[in-house]
Order: structure tokens, then sequence, then C-alpha cells
């Protein structure tokens, strides 16, 4: 690209850049900030004028460049379309046949920096949380239509990084609205409604199609407490695979809403359903709540929001999680499962089981690890890019002693 403006980065990060080729650089790396539009195309080099790679610029933003290649040639609508077709091969290579939802593009993780991309059946679900896409919007749609062969796309592009960007917030469909914008889709053989206009992120959490999974195989004759249950995907697996009840909680009276329809949509028994309307956290350690029982339940499933977007914040949502499983492991009978879960991308790990073990320490629990719980494989995560990975669970069996 002949022109293109060029950011010239000093040489410590220019070495470490080229060493283990992180997909982000801060602005402290740059050894200018020179005025442009945010999402500019720009040329990286090294402070002899070595080429390191293309990036998408940001002035203002504390990531300042967001890496698309590490080649000498300019990223081009070719290079988009390969790597589009190449997500998409790699989801049908693991889509099991009695699903037709999966997350297409992850990100950075799939060289698409600030782009998530979800697919149930026909529709396409578009998050742009950068301002480089958010300039290739219209090239992106036709791009995706053209790969997919889908030609409905609904964008949610409303998240806190889209602020950071200084971009305005889109929601709604691309183009014009189809008639009947309710849609069915199916995964791991359980339907599910999805209406556009009333849903979280992209819609489903499609990262934890293996754990509903795990829970349709392991729910069999318990007693199953689902909170945070969202639309139902953990309950709908537990009652697939014949668990005796499942009591579903959530803050949110229309998500709840959602759980009975899916259960009238699989033809499930209603009658083992119970859903309850909850402040989760504050519930929990109420012994009055409408879900407390005092034998407790078979199975557990916890499944919050994330606890924190800012690293100043990391050290509280670490308690966080510890109250929450002391709480939620109240709750699990003797031998009993609990499968709990963190979304927080900037919580490791390690850190999160620690956090899991003091929670069942204050329980006066004893939790033993049956299953490490994760994305699937359409959520895949680049080695090169450690942010990537952040859902992280455990399947434990809970007894009182050892």
């Amino acid at each position: 690209m002949q022109n293109a403006p060029q950011i010239v980065l000093k040489a410590k990060k220019a070495n470490i850049l080229k060493r283990y080729r992180h997909p982000w650089v801060f602005s402290k790396g740059l050894t200018a900030r020179p005025a442009a539009t945010p999402g500019t195309l720009v040329q990286v080099r090294g402070p002899e004028g070595e080429a390191l790679g293309w990036a998408f610029y940001h002035p203002h933003n504390n990531i300042a460049l967001r890496m698309i290649s590490f080649d000498e040639a300019a990223p081009d609508a070719d290079l988009w379309r390969r790597r589009l077709t190449r997500a998409w091969q790699l989801r049908q290579s693991f889509l099991a046949p009695d699903s037709n939802a999966f997350r297409w593009i992850h990100g950075e993780n799939d060289g698409f920096p600030g782009l998530s991309v979800d697919v149930y059946d026909s529709l396409l679900v578009v998050q742009i949380a950068a301002s480089g896409f958010e300039n290739l919007r219209d090239d992106l749609f036709a791009w995706l239509r053209e790969v997919s062969g889908c030609h409905l796309i609904y964008e949610k592009s409303d998240t806190h990084a889209r602020e950071q960007e200084g971009l305005q917030t889109r929601v709604g469909f691309v183009g014009e609205a189809p008639a009947n914008s309710d849609f069915t889709f199916q995964e791991g053989g359980v339907r599910f409604r999805l209406q556009p206009d009333h849903i979280h992120k992209t819609g489903f959490y499609l990262d934890q199609a293996p754990q509903r999974r795990w829970c349709q195989t392991h729910a069999r004759d318990r007693s199953v407490l689902d909170l945070f249950s969202y639309t139902g995907g953990f309950s709908l697996n537990a009652l697939k695979g014949g668990a005796a009840t499942v009591t579903a909680v959530d803050a949110s009276a229309e998500a709840l809403r959602q759980v009975r329809e899916h259960v009238a949509l699989n033809g499930l028994a209603e009658d083992k359903l119970k859903t309850h309307k909850a402040d989760i956290f504050a519930a929990l350690a109420d012994r009055s709540s409408a879900f407390y029982r005092e034998a407790g339940y078979d199975m557990v499933i916890c499944d919050p929001p994330s606890m924190s977007k800012q690293r100043n914040n990391v050290d509280r949502a670490l308690k966080g999680y510890r109250r929450l499983n002391r709480d939620a492991a109240g709750h699990v009978k003797e031998g009993g499962l609990l499968l709990t879960f963190s979304c927080t991308g900037l919580i490791s790990e390690k850190d999160f089981q620690q956090s899991v073990f003091l929670g069942l320490r204050d329980a006066g629990k004893c939790g033993r690890v049956v299953s490490l719980l994760h994305a699937g494989q359409d959520h895949p995560w680049l080695l090169d890019f450690p942010e990537g990975f952040y859902l992280k669970g455990l399947a434990m069996v809970l007894y009182d002693s050892l």
C-alpha cells in the first residue's frame, strides 16, 4: 500500500514484537503518536526502519496498535477473505451434526482484532469492538455474506471496549430487517429460539457448549440448581439428560420466560422445571430464598457474568468468586456436583482455582475436581495471545471432609 502512514516502535518494544508477536502494542512502546483517524491502517517499523508488519492504529487508546499481520506486504481484501474461509472451515471440521450454532470469528485469535461473529443457522450476529473494522464495516459485511452464504446479519456492537475506542453503539439488522425476527437454532440436539432484539452480548454464550453437553451426560436422576441460568442452556440440557428436577434462577424475568418457552419447544417435562427471579449474589446466602433446599441439590451450576473489566478490580473480583463459591457450595448435598465458572479474562485459571478452594474451605467443604472445563473448539485461542484464554471452569464432587 503506497503512502500508508508509518508508526515507529522503540527498540525494546520492536524486539519484543519480533520475538513474541503479541497482537497488541501499547502506546508507551511507540516513539511518537501522530494524529490520525482511529482505525487507520498503518505500517509498523522498528527504530532502524525495518518493516515489522501492519496494524490498525488508534491515536488515543492505550492499545495503540492492533496487529493484523507481520508481513511486509499490506493486507488486502483477499487476505480477509482467506482468513474468513480458514476460520469457517476450522469450525465446520469440529461442528457436531446435531448443532448449527457456533462462533465463526473469535477476534485476535482468528486474526480479526476486535471482531466477533456468531452463527445461528442462517443468521450472523456481529460485534465490532474496535475502530479498524468499523472503518471496513461495509466491506466486512459483504465478505461475511460471501464466505458463509448467510445473508441475514444482526449487529450487536455495544461493548465497553467500543466506548473506549470512541465509537457509538450500533444495534440492529444490517440492511432490511426480516419480517420474522424470531430464529430457531440447535445445539447438541436441543432447540433454542433467538430474538436478536433481546440478547446479551452476541446471543447465547456459545463458549459453554461443551459444558452443556457435560451437564446433559451427567444429569440423569439428579436435582439440578442452575444459577445465572439466562435463557436455559444448562437447564434444558439437564432436563434432556433426564434430571429429576431443574431449578433455574436468574435476575431477568424475560430470560426465565424464555427458559420455560424452550422447555415447551423441546417437548420436555414442564413439571420438572421451576424458575425463580432473584439477585443471586444476595439470595444464595439467604436460607429463606425461594430456591433454598435443606437437603441441597445433586448438581449446582454457577456461571456468573464477568466480575471485572479492569485490572485494578481483580482483587475484588477474586474475593467475589470466593464468596460466591462459598455460598453456592452450601446448596450442594454431600457427594453432589458443583460446576463453577469464570469468564473474567483478567483472572488466571490458577487464581480462579485458588478462589474456589478458599470459598469451599470457608464453607467447610472438600472439592474433588473431576473435569477442567473450557470453551469449545469454535473458540480457539492463539498461543501468542494469552488474553484469548478467558473461560475456565471446574466440575467437582463436594464432600464435608476427606
